[in-house]
């Protein structure tokens, strides 16, 4: 029960909501664009935008308990995040590029003291750089020079943009869906919706990467809250039970599930809503239903 568990997995937790809640209007939109079980794909999209829309705003809560979470527990990711080599407030960055040979970051537009309001809710809170926390004993093993600065910044503000996407597409789902369904009609938001389970996606992937890259050269961070001296150097987490073909396997067996689940999923998606299970042969209904498709 340390103190990234409940911020991590409740971002988790509303993360593949979102996720749900786009697949289920990509599934609606792609019943519009084929023009079949439209009254099922109506009722389905606006469900699916109703809950897309709250969780998104959700996660803009548990993305600031992440965020102060990062800030006292693992300060050398925060500072990798937003490219700070050196003590400062920390700005909010939309894009940019960490010039990792001279330690800065390019960029023609920022918000001054975004990233301290959204750690701590004030506008001059000042954090510590790489460089300063490097010289300190408790994250003495970082070396700024060869640290995956860069890399660490493009996927967090991957992460964010995708964010951005998913706000948008989940206000314009709502809008179009709810007001007497004018979306029936619309093909460019109907083939947006189809593919907009790409920006969750995304977003959890390079979420997940900014995690784990972002706490290097550690595997085990050495925690504030934590136990004195307890760390772990990824150069040193080398398990004496799990061989290289061992993993090797076990990830082909992880790839051969998700394939397997992909061609049971898609195989329902193309079936369609299925309605209750057909009358027995020989009974009123049936025999209704032959005179009806003799007519």
């Amino acid at each position: 029960m340390n103190p990234s568990v409940w911020p991590r997995y409740s971002h988790t937790i509303v993360a593949v909501l979102i996720m749900g809640a786009f697949v289920a209007m990509a599934v609606s939109a792609w019943y519009l664009i084929k023009n079949r079980h439209k009254e099922f794909a109506m009722k389905t999209m606006k469900l699916g935008a109703v809950v897309g829309i709250v969780v998104s705003c959700v996660m803009l809560v548990t993305a600031h308990s992440s965020a102060v979470t990062v800030a006292e527990e693992q300060p050398t990711k925060l500072a990798m995040m937003e490219g700070m080599y050196d003590s400062e407030v920390p700005p909010l960055y939309a894009f940019g590029w960490v010039d990792e040979e001279n330690q800065k970051v390019i960029t023609p537009f920022s918000i001054p003291g975004g990233t301290s309001f959204l750690a701590t809710g004030t506008w001059d809170t000042e954090y510590e750089g790489l460089n300063q926390l490097a010289a300190s004993a408790e994250y003495g093993a970082l070396d700024p020079e060869t640290a995956p600065v860069n890399f660490v910044f493009q996927t967090y503000h991957i992460m964010v943009a995708m964010y951005g996407l998913i706000m948008i597409t989940a206000i314009l789902a709502v809008v179009f869906s709810l007001r007497g369904g004018r979306i029936r009609s619309m093909r460019w938001l109907q083939k947006l919706l189809l593919v907009s389970p790409l920006f969750p996606f995304i977003a959890i992937q390079v979420g997940w990467i900014t995690a784990e890259v972002g706490r290097q050269p550690w595997v085990v961070y050495p925690s504030t809250s934590g136990p004195d001296g307890v760390s772990l150097l990824t150069n040193n987490a080398i398990s004496q039970s799990v061989s290289a073909p061992e993993l090797l396997l076990t990830l082909a067996l992880f790839a051969a599930v998700y394939v397997g689940w992909a061609r049971v999923i898609s195989g329902f998606i193309k079936r369609g809503p299925v309605g209750d299970a057909a009358p027995a042969a020989g009974s009123a209904d049936d025999a209704t239903a032959a005179v009806k498709e003799g007519e």
